[in-house]
């Protein structure tokens, strides 16, 4: 999967090889028939083309998962990655009190995942978890791009969310005397991923122990879309924040933008 270049000259133009185009092809086919109403153009041109709607505002996040870095293709099944590609984005999109819409996906293949009959089943796998959650939350993929990477997989991910103007719910606008929640339970994930470090492995078939419970927290996270919609629109907090570095760090942040202190009481 290699880009040729044809001409020289500001902002070079690539043309893409065949099996490039075939790989494209095969997300475009992956894409609902149906796709979203807000969608005039979608994957097939230079850019996609949205349809503005008054009395609301857009919400766009990125999250960047870079193999060996944010994850190991030796523990973390293929459909799983798909998942976690897109449910990092949807929970920023959701830490606003927004509702996901659009998104686009970018990658960066290694050679290991281009050649051969195995990487072919990678592929599919991996966008079967990614179009399932897509699925779930009505999100429609509307672009992205495709290059080769010398040895290692890279997962560029951007989601567009929608809100009421005026809704979204930032770090910035946290009160004195506001009280502190979270939803689910804190640092099952930093257990999975201290397991997978130390050698513990998921079975795709069996979430029964806390072990794997803590794997799957890690490896499959659920992003609280529900819950931040809910929120955002009954303008039911001040202040949200997605929890991807720890309770502490996040809940830091909030602080800073806001100007506030906060005690935990635990």
């Amino acid at each position: 999967m290699k880009k040729v270049k044809i001409a020289d000259h500001p902002g070079d133009t690539f043309i893409l090889m065949n099996s490039e185009f075939e790989f494209i092809r095969m997300i475009r086919d992956r894409v609902a028939a149906g796709g979203s109403a807000e969608v005039i153009e979608g994957i097939g041109d230079d850019t996609a083309i949205l349809r503005e709607v008054s009395g609301r505002e857009t919400l766009v996040t990125v999250d960047l998962l870079v193999e060996d870095v944010d994850f190991k293709l030796e523990y973390i099944p293929a459909e799983w990655l798909g998942h976690k590609a897109l449910a990092v984005s949807l929970s920023d999109i959701a830490a606003m009190g927004g509702t996901p819409a659009q998104s686009m996906l970018s990658l960066a293949i290694p050679v290991k995942l281009s050649s051969d009959g195995a990487a072919g089943q990678f592929w599919e796998n991996f966008f079967n978890g990614y179009f399932s959650l897509a699925d779930k939350y009505g999100v429609t993929l509307i672009g992205g791009d495709i290059s080769s990477s010398p040895d290692r997989l890279s997962v560029d991910s951007i989601v567009i969310g929608r809100c009421s103007s005026g809704k979204a719910v930032r770090r910035s606008t946290g009160r004195p005397g506001d009280r502190i929640y979270l939803t689910g339970a804190i640092g099952a994930s930093a257990a999975g991923l201290k397991l997978l470090l130390d050698g513990a492995r998921v079975n795709q078939s069996s979430d029964g122990s806390l072990e794997q419970s803590a794997l799957r927290s890690h490896l499959k996270p659920v992003p609280r879309i529900e819950f931040g919609a809910i929120a955002g629109a009954r303008s039911l907090a001040h202040s949200m924040i997605d929890v991807s570095d720890g309770m502490a760090q996040d809940l830091l942040h909030i602080c800073e933008e806001s100007r506030v202190n906060a005690i935990i009481d635990f």
